[in-house]
């Protein structure tokens, strides 16, 4: 049996400290209150006997508790709860310890070399004074429950003490026309400028049309693009901006300056450049042959707000728990998705009030608002201006544990689809109810999938299939077992792809895609989703 405890860690389960834990208690009744050697040896075994693979620490205290009453030890159980109220205060004064001066040794042995640079071992101390102080006092404990048994996950801890968003769209032309740039040089400078600045002010992905530049950019002269990648260099992170392009006449001598950097792009497909015979064809096999990794229709709608957060629901734990019972499936779905309500206002919550102090950039200078000094930022809390995510994971196990076949078949496709078109309903319904852009999120994380499918082998044991894997699938997509071309994958997961109606990236493995002018184009016309190529 695992033990969790109140930090997360999960250790053994160890005995003897049930029996030290009363035995001190004893120490402070007479005689006749104290529980006696059997007395302490019946508590543990009943706690054995539950035979969970996974419990709480706080659970078997609540047990500890309740078992000391039954015995008519009413004074002793009251020592106890001192004792385990002292203990935790104790346990809430330095909860840190440990985790950061592991950062600083290296403990887990790192061989990033970011994660042993001194500037970023500070934003990581930082991460973990703001999660610990998250589980302890900022978040309500059944939702930090639920987190630590994998019922959902909330996003962004490392940065929830501070009043910052996710991440956010810059509509960049507006901000260079009002700064009326002379040259493609201060142009790139006052691009990159922004970028750094929002970066450096939320903690999720930076967007923004860099063909915005175009204008500002001529031949024969130095690459503005170069600029631009030798500003962002500055970043900690530089893939958490993303740059979207597409060829047209006013890009194109851009564009084949972009395709030469290492800098994150998401590729816009329109009618001349989706491999279908378009005078700029050539631009999309330049940027393929570049390891350009994401694409995207003009058709496509680019969620142009920005977000407050993320919380993600685990919904092959679901299916577990209903052992294939859909009428139970359908209730725990309704429990879970409440409690992933609340986790997401509480990011709500966090940001209501703020000022445009905090970031001025976001608040006061035009990427988001131009508020004055000291104004509130709850305007813009609403669904006009921003979203709120809750992401999923696993459509693929539940499919197969609930219909015992994946969503490539139709009886499986059926009732995938089904549950996403719930889900987006219930959240549509909380968006009419409170003006907050709730929206459904076709998640990639696969940190997320690995501790939903670890935590569940915990709990559950091993099941073929489903908890014998690192991972779970990342929202809709498929499990690599699955025999299916990548263009049959495409298409099959372009039908889950339009209930996620936030954002919906699909992957698809570049060295098996035998037709990748087929896959393209078919990105182009089926507008729901963006292409990740690996």
């Amino acid at each position: 049996m695992k033990v969790i405890k109140r930090d997360g860690r999960i250790v053994d389960y160890d005995k003897s400290k049930i029996k030290v834990a009363i035995e001190k208690a004893n120490t402070e009744v007479t005689k006749k209150e104290k529980a006696t050697k059997e007395d302490i040896k019946t508590i543990i075994e009943y706690i054995e006997e539950l035979n969970k693979k996974r419990i709480l620490v706080e659970d078997i205290q609540d047990i500890i508790e309740q078992k000391l009453m039954e015995l008519g030890k009413y004074e002793l159980a009251k020592k106890y709860i001192v004792y385990r109220y002292t203990r935790a205060l104790i346990r809430k004064s330095n909860t840190t310890d440990a985790s950061i001066l592991g950062l600083i040794r290296n403990a887990n042995k790192s061989e990033n070399k970011n994660e042993i640079m001194a500037s970023a071992q500070r934003n990581l101390i930082v991460g973990e004074v703001s999660k610990d102080l998250t589980k302890r006092i900022l978040l309500p404990e059944k939702i930090i429950k639920a987190w630590e048994q994998g019922v959902l996950y909330f996003h962004g801890a490392e940065y929830f003490i501070q009043p910052i968003i996710n991440s956010c769209y810059i509509n960049m032309q507006e901000l260079l026309d009002s700064k009326k740039p002379q040259s493609y040089v201060d142009a790139a400078l006052y691009f990159t400028q922004i970028i750094i600045n929002c970066a450096k002010n939320q903690y999720g992905e930076v967007y923004v049309d860099i063909g915005c530049l175009a204008k500002y950019t001529r031949k024969n002269e130095e690459s503005a693009a170069r600029i631009v990648q030798s500003q962002l260099n500055e970043l900690m992170d530089i893939s958490r901006v993303k740059f979207l392009i597409t060829a047209t006449e006013e890009t194109v001598d851009l564009c084949k300056q972009l395709s030469k950097t290492n800098l994150q792009y998401i590729y816009i497909l329109n009618q001349d450049n989706c491999l279908k015979g378009g005078k700029y064809d050539d631009i999309t096999r330049i940027f393929l042959e570049n390891n350009i990794k994401e694409f995207m229709s003009e058709k496509y709608k680019f969620q142009k707000f920005f977000n407050q957060g993320v919380v993600t629901i685990n919904l092959p734990q679901i299916a577990i728990s209903s052992d294939g019972d859909e009428e139970k499936f359908w209730q725990i779905l309704d429990q879970r998705l409440e409690l992933c309500r609340e986790a997401l206002m509480y990011r709500y919550y966090a940001l209501m009030g703020t000022t445009s102090d905090v970031s001025p950039i976001h608040w006061k200078y035009g990427v988001i608002a131009k508020l004055e000094h000291g104004e509130k930022i709850d305007t813009f809390l609403d669904s006009e201006y921003s979203n709120i995510y809750l992401g999923y994971i696993g459509i693929y196990e539940m499919t197969k544990l609930m219909k015992g076949v994946s969503h490539a078949e139709p009886d499986g496709k059926a009732f995938a689809i089904k549950v996403i078109d719930y889900i987006k309903n219930k959240l549509c319904k909380w968006k009419k109810a409170s003006n907050i852009g709730f929206k459904l999120y076709g998640l990639i994380s696969p940190e997320v999938g690995k501790e939903f499918a670890h935590i569940d082998k915990e709990i559950f044991g091993t099941i073929e299939g489903v908890t014998n894997k690192k991972m779970y699938t990342n929202s809709y997509h498929f499990d690599k077992c699955e025999e299916l071309t990548e263009l049959e994958k495409l298409k099959i997961e372009s039908e889950l792809q339009k209930a996620s109606n936030g954002d919906a990236v699909t992957c698809i493995d570049f060295s098996k895609a035998d037709n990748i002018d087929e896959i393209i184009n078919f990105t182009y016309e089926n507008s729901q989703h963006i292409l990740n190529i690996n």
